[in-house]
């Protein structure tokens, strides 16, 4: 008994004196190019900062790319990119292109990592459902409030252009982060997520209303069978979500914005855009009629034959979006 008691001190204080120093100064290059060539032809030669940090006694990581063209003199946009579930942060550096968007306009991006009990599949607490974060109740909207600050704190950030996106579950924390996060969050884009739910014999949860407005955009494929677009169960039957109608009503209400859209069609593709919302937000829903639940114009294994680019759509909407 005496010998457990010591090894739990012996690990407290390797924590408290090893890991706490290294989460304030580890910047580790890994070089992701054969991976790269492997998942996504399209992206080029990119190197990524592994970076470690401590949130409430547990050890957070991320990835962070800086592009070139950064010299510090000129403020620049953040976005952090959330993985989903169970899923890791490479993964989304490597499947969803941000980081080659990144090099092309001059914004930084972040990919936090969620968090996992024994393996590399890593969860989000958003509120509901499923997975170790939820389960434990993870401070997921603390890290990343902390993990914003840092990142301002080490690089010349514009506090107008922070934006957030998520593809699943990371979409879904995407959404509780537009509402608990909204003083500094200006967009968000969510790739196939909802603003609630729950799980069999479970309340249904929602998120809070925000204190302030978020431009908010969704991407979601109407054959989405993991979140239906029309809500209700997933193919499971294990989790129920709320439709994208009931996500694009809260929203448009939140920020006030007209009750009608502006709706343009192309080819399989329609976008709604609720405008006229406080302080210049706007709620657009990108339906995508003969997709499911994948990152739209990702890479080719996922999408053969794009009708649209999450990434380069939501990169725009951004830019038209900061906070006012």
């Amino acid at each position: 008994m005496k010998k457990k008691i010591i090894g739990i001190l012996v690990m407290m204080l390797l924590i408290i004196n090893v890991v706490a120093p290294l989460a304030n100064s580890t910047n580790i290059k890994i070089d992701m190019t054969n991976l790269n060539e492997q998942i996504n032809p399209k992206i080029p030669e990119l190197k990524h900062n592994f970076k470690i940090m401590l949130h409430k006694f547990r050890i957070r990581t991320y990835l962070e790319y800086i592009p070139s063209s950064y010299d510090g003199s000129d403020a620049v946009p953040l976005v952090l990119v959330l993985h989903g579930a169970p899923n890791t942060a490479k993964n989304a550096s490597l499947r969803f292109g941000v980081s080659e968007k990144a090099k092309e306009e001059g914004f930084i991006v972040a990919y936090p990592n969620g968090v996992c009990k024994f393996t590399f599949r890593r969860t989000w607490n958003f509120g509901f459902g499923y997975g170790f974060a939820y389960k434990f109740n993870v401070d997921d909207i603390g890290f990343i409030r902390k993990l914003i600050e840092r990142i301002q704190s080490n690089y010349n950030i514009d506090p107008n252009r922070i934006f957030i996106a998520g593809h699943s579950a990371g979409a879904m924390m995407s959404y509780r982060l537009a509402s608990e996060l909204s003083d500094i969050v200006a967009a968000i884009a969510s790739n196939g997520g909802a603003i609630g739910g729950h799980i069999v014999d479970s309340p249904l949860w929602q998120i809070p209303e925000p204190d302030n407005p978020v431009s908010i955009a969704e991407f979601h494929g109407k054959l989405d069978s993991l979140i239906p677009y029309d809500g209700g169960w997933n193919q499971g039957e294990t989790v129920f979500y709320l439709s994208v109608n009931d996500t694009i009503s809260f929203w448009v209400e939140q920020n006030g914005c007209n009750t009608e859209p502006e709706t343009t069609t192309s080819e399989n593709v329609t976008i709604d855009k609720y405008g006229g919302g406080v302080a210049g937000t706007e709620v657009w829903i990108y339906t995508i009629h003969n997709k499911g639940h994948i990152w739209f114009g990702g890479p080719s294994w996922e999408d053969p034959d794009p009708v649209i680019s999450t990434t380069d759509e939501m990169w725009e909407f951004f830019k038209a979006h900061p906070k006012q």
